[in-house]
């Protein structure tokens, strides 16, 4: 039996819903629906960013266990540190290390596979990618960009999502020389202009990773969103060893903060695989409405393993 327009019109709805819910907080990933800002926009808290910051350039150490028969890297697994915790806040974090993470993700009772990648371009520009896929729909997130001094330099943003036949798109174009964002919100074409470092809602999640790297205490960062600019929060909350089905994983906790909401959101970053998302968990009052785990991936090549 066929079904009908308005059951048809629900399920697209919830699945929509769920998906945007996963793109926002997996790749981390994520639509901001999930992770989410709150909700204040940049023209009410524009003097809280932090432009103006000096940082300068250090190294990280990677100290090598488990060794393995390879001429160049001996190591399975890796730890990326900071040079000291006096002098963290000043320095500048080397560029972000290139992965593939496959992830599985229960979202109020929908099986979500996903991926997040990062890849350098033959032109020595970053691209992250984030697909997630489900029994009917598909999406695909693309963030183009290159890195300087510490800060992700936005260029392009792309997202497609298709589900039950219905298609949403959405595009960002930056313009750094004129500080400007063109916005293509399906078919909603917005100028956007830029007072301090913006970043897109797949990128920024990177950021965070390259912030966390650093040490930095300060996560907050100015979103292009659909034709508007949000603050998006973070705050960390200690170091935590969680469980995963490769082996438990050190890691750090950071809760995303929301003024005025019920919903409570938590991710889980791998401290020695380049703090890669390992774990994220949404609650909305006291019962879970979403669960994210990683389940493979490689970081510089290398397989993420526990232990």
């Amino acid at each position: 039996m066929a079904a009908s327009p308005t059951l048809k019109k629900s399920l697209f709805s919830i699945l929509s819903s769920s998906l945007l819910t996963l793109c926002a907080t997996v790749a981390i990933i994520f639509i901001p629906s999930a992770i989410g800002s709150d909700d204040t926009t940049v023209a009410e808290s524009i003097k809280e960013s932090t432009e103006g910051i000096k940082i300068e350039t250090t190294k990280l150490s990677i100290e090598a266990a488990n060794p393995v028969a390879t001429p160049s890297i001996d190591a399975t697994k890796f730890s990326i540190k900071a040079a000291s915790p006096a002098v963290v806040s000043s320095i500048e974090t080397t560029e972000p290390i290139v992965f593939n993470a496959d992830y599985k993700a229960s979202i109020k009772g929908f099986a979500v596979s996903a991926n997040r990648t990062l890849k350098r371009l033959d032109n020595g520009q970053l691209e992250l990618l984030f697909t997630a896929t489900s029994w009917a729909a598909n999406l695909e997130e693309s963030s183009i960009f290159e890195w300087n001094k510490g800060q992700i330099q936005p260029l392009s943003y792309r997202f497609h999502q298709s589900a039950f036949g219905k298609k949403r798109q959405r595009t960002l174009s930056f313009n750094t020389d004129q500080n400007t964002i063109s916005s293509d919100n399906d078919g909603d074409i917005r100028v956007i202009e830029q007072t301090t470092h913006t970043l897109d809602t797949l990128n920024y999640q990177l950021q965070l990773q390259q912030d966390l790297i650093a040490n930095k205490r300060d996560l907050q960062y100015i979103v292009a969103n659909k034709g508007n600019l949000k603050k998006y929060r973070f705050e960390p909350q200690g170091e935590e060893v969680i469980e995963t089905n490769f082996g438990s994983l050190n890691t750090v906790k950071v809760k995303v903060i929301r003024e005025g909401k019920n919903k409570t959101t938590y991710i889980w970053f791998a401290k020695n695989w380049g703090y890669l998302l390992a774990r994220l968990e949404q609650y909305n009052g006291d019962k879970q409405t979403l669960s994210i785990n990683l389940d493979t991936a490689t970081v510089d090549g290398i397989t993420v393993t526990g232990g």
